[in-house]
């Protein structure tokens, strides 16, 4: 390796130089310098005052070389000029030799470098003569490069250690302070937060820090890394980091429940014999319970056997637990991945634990808040892992929840289960190291340099192992050049007091604080000085070494804090006005960053800056504008806000031109920073952008620009908002229901919406009647001869006949064709409605693709969530006049369904997919940003109608019972039985009379009733898959959006055979805890159950036979009933439903009946709501009047339609 220069320190080069200009011959000295050029010098040793070296030519040879020692009275003279030089001791409190210790040694006649060869004593042993030889010669210029990293070394040689030095200014070794203790504590020690902590809503949408501000307070081109300057390869990392961070996935919802996982962290490493910890000397091992399975995490297949610390009853204790080893990466990223969910019923503590760490390292990551910092273990190799840079109240916040969130026993260590004393930082340090790592991983650079070792260590978590003398002081220099940015977590922090003087003259003073003990007295900087043995609880060594290194760094940054430290706090530093500007506007910044405190006197500290306006006045004052005609008919401007006042652009471009500082504006002052006033003029002087029509109603909407405040003019303002708010409307005449009040508003939002060219989302909670209110809005359109061409409506095939029925029920007038099944043609002609399903429109697009409708209306509108998916791109390429989406789940909370939906219904409104991921997503999903919360539920409130049962106003409207028939299909398995059966059937009932008919008849409805509840139930078999029942996939969507609405439900049937089925089939499927009530339980599992169901959270489903359900049963803590086959008979239907409805129950009960269209079940529920006397009969003879119809009934009831 050839070194091409050797002193690049002010201290290294001053010992080059006094060997240069010693007696040495030069060209011994040039052949010195070659030999260690070329890197003949092989290793270094400082054995205590003496240098070893082995230095390969032809041979090895070994040179010697000796300093000589102090004398008593040069030493003494030496801790003289530093005990007398507070200035000194601050340079020593960080570890610094100062210059100025060389020029008064020469003051002393205090010689520190060898001025002639005479006074060095060397040997090698080599044959040459001459003294020095080369080989001596060459380790004299390489010691140059040792005292760079270490200018300590020249008093070692001389006879006096660091320790000495550093005493001598009243200060402790920064080795001393800086040895790493156990992280460690006993269980038994480790204080317990059992309570489980409560949620609140964390706001990660921290603050950038200035990286060139962080960064400048580390020195250039630093002694470990000679390719280039390490410290802007660091900045152009950290830059790429905060993007690679914008790149990771958040998926929109958690699917998984997790709230049983218990999760551990292992630590292999043993317990430190010293002062060192060595636990990072192996990954931390994850640890899952070992009955969890998380898709995307793998677990190794054997579980390990711990006996590990375990929280419970308020206390740590040791138990035995088998737990599962989960792969790093996977449990990296799948976290990374997840939305910030900290709710109680999807998470356990160290699932919410985790996902909140995941969410504050992106947040960290993204505004550069966090910080290299090297780990070092007792070879002397070390890693680099990255920390959390804690700057401000937000982060500080954050920190706090992550703390109070960190189970006690969430890290243990194998050798002695002890317990990690900061989890929070611990965890936090995973991941900001793990994403470090990854965006290396995912560059995939594989070269070769001269500071690989260095580079893999910062950013690919290599271990540094020294191989070669040179590479043993790295550590140190890495830590030397670390320690400006990582001394933050000190207890005690150094608070610069400026306080007001005179009218322009400001005086600077410096105080200690203890962060732990808010409120308390601080304590002066001359205190420092005057304490002896302890203060704040610590040596005052070690305290007054931290708090000098502190201050002295600071110091670099603003002058001013020289005067106190060079008068050991006795005096005090002094400012102008024109430097408390620039203290303001620069210097405090920095302080901040150091870890210091800034107090600013009352008249300065909350002085308003300018800041660009944006204002639009409607240019020719039209009566009314329309949302396409926003981008020709408005003006756009740019004025300046100070405090309250605005001003024009003109009047701000003359006071920036004429003043700067604290300026007078009216009766207030304010601070006109001159770069921060430059850019707003540049800023002006570029005309706002071409505003799109959707730039312009977001802008009016949220009341900024990019960023800016928007200032509409009054009149403007006014035109806008009537632009969105509701039309008069006269409520369909032909509409055979009577909508509820809060259906009244959502019809009349719809049709404002649809008559003013927008899109919109109807998404009101499920059982709140979304259908009917759709169904007025065309009936109306109808009515009005806006109707001109078919309305469009596209759903699962789950709810197609449900359309097909309400659209009967309660709009007969409109001609309704469904586009569906095997033999399907598409005809319009006459007709109003167009049912068909996703499936049927992703296969016949083309079809579709033909006509402009007059309504495209997508129901369960989360069928479209996935922006990729063919169905997806099938549904937004039909052409439609106006657009409407429903929805009963919560589109708000899922950011990439969101966006999907408005691409359908007002296409492009949010930017493309990536930028609304960008702008929205992951802000939303991840960091929970309030400020971006709020834009976008501004930005498309007037597009997004959602109630919620709960809602008070919605409440008084409803009615304590809620009745919905929920209508599907036969598949082709259960439409096959069924005509089989039917066939048989109706052929052997020619064959009986009397007795043996109705027995037959009592036969057919059974076996009927089995075919359409699942094929298994009437086949005896155990294929319990819903795919092939349509009530059963009926029945499973129901449940789904129940479940996420948190609601508990029962199913009643009336068969114990088809219950087994529900049971197994929503367990399998939905992994949900389900019961079923039946009258094979003896009393006490019975009690046990209906207790369990009331009370545990946990359990929301229960399936009830509906014989067993009779009287007696109490289960008011169900919200929603489904009766999963009927019994045509209201009284026995009233009685199962009244278990959930009764006195006590303080929510509305929503029923859901199934019938499977085309059916007996159909024709008979249809015969009993058209014949009150019919309905009348049945409840006294239940099903025993269709045993009495003529063969001509029977068959046209039980025949598929």
């Amino acid at each position: 390796m050839e070194r091409s220069a050797f002193g690049r320190t002010w201290w290294g080069n001053a010992w080059i130089e006094a060997l240069e200009k010693s007696d040495i011959d030069r060209d011994r000295l040039e052949e010195g310098k070659a030999y260690a050029a070329r890197g003949n010098v092989k290793e270094i040793k400082f054995e205590r005052r003496e240098i070893l070296a082995f230095v390969h030519d032809q041979e090895t040879y070994k040179p010697k070389i000796r300093l000589i020692e102090f004398s008593d009275e040069e030493k003494r003279q030496v801790e003289k000029i530093i005990s007398d030089n507070p200035a000194l001791a601050s340079d020593l409190s960080l570890g610094r030799l100062p210059e100025e210790m060389l020029e008064l040694m020469k003051e002393k006649s205090i010689p520190l470098f060898p001025t002639s060869w005479q006074r060095v004593t060397s040997s090698c042993t080599c044959e040459e003569k001459e003294n020095p030889c080369r080989h001596r010669a060459a380790v004299y210029y390489l010691i140059a490069n040792e005292i760079d990293k270490n200018p300590f070394i020249l008093f070692n040689l001389r006879g006096i250690s660091t320790e000495e030095l550093m005493q001598n200014a009243g200060l402790v070794a920064i080795e001393e302070i800086s040895r790493e203790e156990d992280e460690f504590i006993p269980y038994e020690k480790a204080g317990v937060n059992a309570a489980m902590p409560e949620e609140r809503e964390p706001d990660l949408s921290f603050d950038d820090i200035n990286i060139r501000s962080l960064f400048t307070l580390l020195p250039d081109n630093p002694l470990f890394y000679n390719e280039s300057n390490f410290k802007l390869l660091l900045i152009e990392k950290y830059k790429s980091l905060t993007s690679f961070a914008e790149t990771i996935n958040v998926e929109d919802e958690i699917n998984v429940r997790m709230n049983r996982l218990d999760i551990h962290i292992l630590c292999s490493g043993k317990k430190p014999k010293k002062e060192k910890s060595s636990y990072r000397e192996s990954e931390p091992v994850f640890l899952f319970s070992p009955e969890t399975y998380i898709p995307g995490i793998k677990t190794r297949d054997e579980p390990l056997q711990l006996n590990m610390p375990v929280l419970s009853d308020n206390s740590l204790s040791l138990q035995k637990k088998k737990m599962k080893a989960a792969e790093r990466t996977d449990v990296m990223n799948y976290f990374l991945s997840l939305p910030l969910d900290l709710s109680k019923e999807n998470s356990s503590r160290p699932v919410m634990f985790l996902n909140l760490a995941s969410s504050i390292a992106l947040a960290l990551v993204k505004t550069f808040s966090f910080i290299p910092e090297l780990t070092l273990f007792e070879d002397n190799s070390f890693i680099i892992r990255y920390t959390p840079l804690i700057h401000d109240e937000k982060t500080q916040a954050a920190m706090e929840l992550l703390k109070n969130m960190a189970p006690e026993d969430f890290i243990f260590r194998e050798s002695d289960q002890a317990v990690f004393k900061e989890p929070e930082l611990f965890v936090l340090s995973e991941f900001i190291t793990y994403i470090v790592h990854q965006q290396e991983a995912k560059l995939g650079r594989n070269f070769f340099f001269l500071d690989q070792k260095i580079y893999n260590a910062f950013f690919k978590g290599e271990r540094f192992k020294p191989e070669k003398f040179e590479e043993e002081s790295y550590a140190k220099a890495v830590l030397d050049w670390l320690e400006r940015i990582t001394f933050r977590k000190r207890t005690l922090q150094p608070v610069v007091v400026i306080k007001s003087v005179s009218a322009d003259r400001y005086s600077v003073q410096v105080e200690i604080r203890d962060r732990q003990k808010e409120g308390s007295k601080p304590l002066p900087f001359s205190g420092l000085f005057e304490e002896k043995g302890s203060l704040f609880g610590m040596e005052s060594e070690i305290v007054r070494t931290e708090l000098l290194r502190e201050v002295k760094i600071a110091s670099e940054y603003f002058p001013q804090l020289n005067t106190v430290l060079n008068s050991s706090g006795e005096e005090l530093g002094t400012m102008t006005s024109e430097e408390i500007f620039d203290f303001i506007t620069k210097t405090s910044d920095t302080l901040n960053l150091l870890g210091l405190k800034v107090v600013l006197p009352e008249n300065i500290k909350d002085l308003a800056e300018p800041k660009l306006i944006l204002t639009a006045n409607d240019r020719d004052h039209h009566e009314s504008l329309t949302y396409f005609s926003l981008k020709d008919l408005l003006e756009f401007q740019w004025q300046v806000a100070i405090g309250d006042t605005l001003i024009t652009a003109e009047e701000f471009r003359k006071m920036a031109m004429e003043s700067r500082g604290i300026v007078k504006l009216k009766d207030s002052y304010f601070l006109l920073d001159p770069e921060k006033a430059e850019a707003i003029l540049d800023e002006i002087s570029r005309k706002p952008e071409d505003f799109s029509p959707r730039d312009i109603l977001q802008t009016f909407l949220t009341g900024e620009f990019q960023g800016k405040k928007f200032i509409p003019a009054e009149a403007l303002a006014r035109k806008i908002e009537a632009l969105l708010k509701p039309e008069e409307v006269t409520y369909p005449e032909d509409l055979h229901t009577k909508l509820r009040p809060y259906q009244k508003t959502g019809f009349r939002w719809l049709y404002t919406n649809a008559v003013k060219g927008f899109g919109c989302c109807l998404a009101d909670d499920m059982g709140l009647g979304k259908t009917v209110q759709v169904i007025a809005l065309i009936l109306r359109f109808k009515e009005e001869g806006k109707l001109t061409s078919p309305a469009l409506v596209v759903c699962p095939t789950t709810i197609a006949g449900n359309w097909y029925k309400e659209l009967a029920r309660f709009a007969p007038k409109l001609k309704v064709f469904v586009y569906h099944g095997a033999q399907r043609r598409l005809m319009l002609k006459n007709v109003d409605v167009v049912i068909t399903t996703y499936g049927t429109l992703r296969s016949d697009e083309e079809k579709f693709g033909k006509f402009t409708w007059a309504f495209g209306i997508i129901d369960e509108a989360q069928n479209i969530k996935n922006p990729d998916a063919e169905q997806t791109r099938a549904v937004k390429s039909i052409s439609a006049v106006n657009r409407v989406a429903m929805s009963g789940t919560p589109v708000e909370n899922r950011m990439t369904e969101l966006w999907s939906i408005f691409d359908y219904i007002n296409n492009g409104y949010l930017g493309t997919l990536g930028s609304f991921r960008k702008n929205f997503s992951m802000p939303i999903e991840k960091y929970r940003d309030k400020e971006k919360i709020t834009k976008l539920r501004k930005i498309t409130s007037p597009f997004i109608l959602r109630r919620l049962k709960t809602d008070e106003k919605i409440i008084k409207d409803l009615p304590d019972k809620i009745v919905f028939d929920e209508y599907c299909y036969l598949t082709k398995d259960q439409t096959v039985l069924y005509e089989e059966v039917v066939k048989s059937a109706l052929g052997e009932l020619k064959l009986n009379k009397g007795a043996a008919r109705k027995g037959a008849i009592f036969k057919l409805i059974t076996e009927l009733k089995e075919i359409c509840n699942h094929p298994s139930q009437f086949k005896k078999e155990e294929d319990f898959r819903s795919e092939i029942s349509g009530k059963s996939e009926k029945t499973l969507e129901l449940l789904r959006k129940m479940l996420r609405q948190e609601e508990k439900i029962l199913i009643f049937t009336q068969y114990k055979g088809m219950g087994d089925i529900l049971e197994s089939m929503i367990s399998q499927e939905l992994n949900e805890k389900t019961f079923f009530f039946h009258g094979s339980l003896t009393r006490s599992q019975r009690d046990k159950m209906v207790s369990d169901f009331q009370g545990n959270p946990e359990t929301r489903i229960m399936v009830v036979s509906l014989k067993a359900g009779g009287t007696g049963l109490n289960l008011t803590a169900a919200a929603r009933v489904i009766h999963y086959d009927l019994w045509w008979n209201p009284a026995v239907e009233t009685q199962a439903t009244d278990r959930v409805y009764r006195i006590g129950q303080h929510r509305n009960v929503t029923v859901h009946r199934l019938i499977t269209l085309g059916t007996f079940e159909e024709k008979i529920d249809d015969m009993i709501k058209q014949k009150k006397e019919l309905s009348e009969l049945t409840v006294s003879v239940g099903e025993s009047w269709i045993t009495e119809l003529p063969e001509r009934e029977l068959k046209k009831i039980f025949s598929l339609r």
